[in-house]
């Protein structure tokens, strides 16, 4: 199963969030160098790869963000905030909270 996009993480389009059925999924777009060094065969591919998974709690996915010293935007702060605090609970409903936050939205 593809990931579905949640939200963009940061101002400048490098990290979004995403899940599946299993997890949610930090994703960094390919020639991206992250904080740890970057390699040069990762920096010719492109488009989107997951480098976090998180199929447990809220608090762990914020724990794996700020680690990765992704700065979020107020928007995604707030997205990240409304979301249930066990994945299970999101993934019970995603439409909802799809839903939810486009109406909080308007």
């Amino acid at each position: 199963m593809a990931d579905k996009l949640l939200f963009s993480l940061d101002a400048e389009g490098r990290w979004r969030l995403a899940y599946d059925r299993q997890q949610w999924v930090i994703q960094r777009r390919a020639g991206m160098p992250c904080r740890r060094g970057s390699d040069s065969a990762a920096m010719r591919r492109t488009g989107w790869r997951g480098v976090s998974f998180v199929g447990s709690e809220k608090r762990i996915l914020r724990r794996v963000i700020r680690e990765a010293d992704v700065v979020l935007t107020p928007e995604a702060q707030a997205r990240l905030d409304a979301l249930p605090e066990q994945f299970l609970d999101f993934v019970a409903a995603p439409a909802s909270f799809a839903a939810q936050h486009v109406a909080e939205a308007a």
